[in-house]
């Protein structure tokens, strides 16, 4: 069995041809998710996978285990409970949610008499610091870098898609002027007082660094256009767009490897500005089969 695809149709899983447990002898299994990603492989069974960082929503997971037959009994980590084969997968790769944040009655303290409330309108998001491709070794469980010139820099960032969005009905009473505005369909649209909003709609998924890259420290940029309504008014106006950059190096300086937590980088938005904190949350692992 060599790069064997296996499928779920929700129901169970299946592959074709079908295989046989031998009745004497060892079986080792080495998997990943999802199918199709380059790989070097020996008569040993897999060994290296390569990644690739394109758009940072490009999963990787990996799943080892051995099995002995003895007599046509069967044993080891990779049977389970009802004697089928067992695979549980671990990710490979740094799971990052990106949320935004906004504080209640931002405008209350600044000039309650003129401003009822607001809308963050994040319209870019982009990263830096981080590895653009890398190789992992299924028997050390460790990253390699391809070269140095494989990473994503301040000058060369990592520019995160956003989800298209209707603005005007998102923000109902905003009159969109593409030509003249700042307005874009490819947008956040963050309300005043939501929390734990996440800015791509998804997780990322970057290579795991060695604490932080020498001379590339993790970072961020985004770009925002402040929505604000008038306290006798229903309709929403252009109050600036905004650019902020800051630093993401504490969210990874200090972790060898893989952090085996899936990483909430909360992004704070104020009259203010722009402020990151992190936090970390279990995963909850399933068995594959």
């Amino acid at each position: 069995m060599h790069n064997q695809p296996v499928t779920f149709d929700g129901t169970s899983w299946s592959y074709s041809p079908l295989k046989y447990w031998p009745t004497n002898g060892s079986v080792r299994f080495r998997a990943y998710f999802p199918y199709g990603a380059a790989f070097d492989s020996s008569t040993d069974g897999l060994l290296t996978i390569s990644h690739e960082c394109r758009t940072a929503l490009e999963p990787l997971y990996a799943a080892s285990c051995s099995v002995k037959a003895e007599n046509g009994s069967l044993s080891g980590d990779g049977i389970g409970d009802s004697g089928n084969l067992r695979l549980s997968f671990s990710p490979l790769l740094n799971k990052v949610n990106f949320t935004a944040n906004a504080d209640s009655d931002l405008f209350d303290e600044v000039e309650s008499d003129q401003f009822k409330d607001c809308r963050f309108l994040i319209k870019e998001f982009r990263v830096w610091g981080f590895y653009r491709k890398g190789v992992y070794s299924m028997a050390d469980k460790s990253w390699s870098t391809v070269s140095p010139q494989m990473q994503y820099t301040r000058e060369h960032p990592l520019e995160l898609k956003l989800d298209l969005v209707d603005v005007e009905k998102a923000v109902p009473g905003y009159a969109v002027d593409e030509p003249n505005g700042y307005c874009t369909r490819e947008a956040v649209v963050l309300v005043e007082g939501e929390k734990a909003k996440n800015i791509l709609g998804k997780s990322a998924y970057f290579i795991p660094m060695d604490g932080v890259i020498p001379g590339n420290d993790p970072g961020f940029e985004v770009v925002y256009v402040v929505l604000t309504n008038t306290a006798d008014s229903h309709d929403y106006k252009e109050s600036g767009i905004v650019t902020r950059t800051g630093s993401l190096r504490e969210v990874f300086a200090g972790n060898s490897g893989l952090i085996q937590k899936i990483i909430h980088i909360n992004l704070e938005f104020s009259v203010d500005g722009v402020t990151v904190t992190r936090d970390l949350e279990d995963y909850i692992y399933k068995e594959m089969f």
